[in-house]
């Protein structure tokens, strides 16, 4: 308004370069305001979209979560066919991760019989000490003797 003011206070060349002045800061803030919503009409196809989406990636993670904490199957046989190929896929890869397993454990199994003569040997040894101890009719305190 005080711009009005002074524009009436003006001689008229003056007015109407002030006007033309007003123009430009009236089609500045309308370029500006025609920006702001511009982006906020973006902005709310992209909330839109997002909530039209959430609902399948949210089904998808759980399943996938679901599958990963699913313990593996025993190998059955499947009959092969359209719908159940797909099926098949992760109870071969269940098989496989089944087979590793077993393979691993068979592997710790003969490496712990193997090292089992040197352990006896050991055991043996150390009992040798012990009974060679009892023979040397040693004070031993009433906290290490059995009850």
């Amino acid at each position: 308004m005080a711009r009005a003011e002074h524009l009436e206070t003006l001689v008229p060349e003056e007015r109407i370069q002030g006007e033309a002045m007003d123009d430009d800061d009236d089609s500045g803030e309308e370029r500006e305001v025609q920006e702001l919503e511009r982006e906020i009409k973006d902005l709310a196809q992209r909330i839109l979209d997002s909530r039209r989406s959430m609902p399948d990636r949210l089904s998808q993670a759980l399943a996938s979560r679901l599958l990963a904490l699913r313990p593996p199957l025993p190998s059955i046989a499947i009959p092969e066919t359209a719908g159940q190929s797909q099926l098949s896929e992760p109870l071969a890869g269940a098989d496989q991760e089944m087979l590793q397993k077993l393979h691993s454990f068979s592997d710790k199994t003969s490496q712990n019989v193997s090292a089992m003569p040197a352990l006896l040997k050991r055991m043996n040894d150390c009992i040798a000490r012990i009974d060679k101890l009892d023979e040397y009719n040693v004070g031993i305190h009433s906290v290490f003797k059995q009850k």
